[in-house]
C-alpha cells in the first residue's frame, strides 16, 4: 500500500488511523452513536468525580449537580467553567439509555443514568473543543479511569 492510498483510506473514514494525528490538530473529532452508548453503559457504574478530576484537574462535587424529578423520573445537570476563554457551560441529561423527553429535557429512571448521560455530553463537548481525542481518551492519549476497567 502506498502512502497516498493510506492517506486516502484514513481521510475517507477507513479503519486505519495515522500515528501522527496530533500534528494535524486542530480537527473536529466525531464519535459514533455506538461509542456514545458504550461510554454511557460504562459511566453508569463509574465514579464520575474521578473521571472529571482526571480530565479537568478539578473536582466535580455533589453541589455542582442540579437534580430535577418529574413523575418519578430524574434529570441531572451540572455547570462548570472549563476554561477562562470559554466561560461556564451547562451539561444536562440526554437521550442515552432509554430516556423520556418532557418539555425539551431528558428524564431517566434513576439518578445514575441521568448523571451518566450528562457526563457523556460533557465528554462530547471536550472532544469538540480539543480537550479529548475520544470519549475514552484525553488529548495526551491517556485513558480516562472509567475506560480502563
Amino acid at each position: 500500500m502506498t502512502q497516498d492510498s493510506f492517506d486516502e483510506k484514513s481521510a475517507s473514514g477507513g479503519n486505519r488511523r495515522r500515528k501522527d494525528f496530533t500534528q494535524n490538530y486542530p480537527f473536529k473529532p466525531t464519535c459514533r452513536i455506538e461509542d456514545e452508548n458504550l461510554a454511557f453503559g460504562n459511566l453508569i457504574f463509574a465514579n464520575l468525580s474521578n473521571d472529571y478530576t482526571f480530565m479537568m484537574k478539578e473536582q466535580l462535587r455533589k453541589e455542582d449537580w442540579k437534580i430535577k424529578v418529574s413523575q418519578g423520573l430524574k434529570n441531572a445537570s451540572f455547570k462548570k467553567n472549563l476554561a477562562p476563554n470559554i466561560g461556564p457551560k451547562m451539561f444536562s441529561s440526554s437521550y442515552h439509555g432509554g430516556a423520556s423527553n418532557e418539555n425539551g429535557e431528558w428524564y431517566h429512571m434513576d439518578l445514575r443514568r441521568a448523571k451518566a448521560s450528562a457526563f457523556v455530553e460533557f465528554l462530547k463537548y471536550c472532544m469538540h473543543i480539543g480537550f479529548a481525542l475520544s470519549l475514552r481518551e484525553r488529548i495526551d492519549g491517556s485513558k480516562l479511569p472509567y475506560a480502563r476497567a
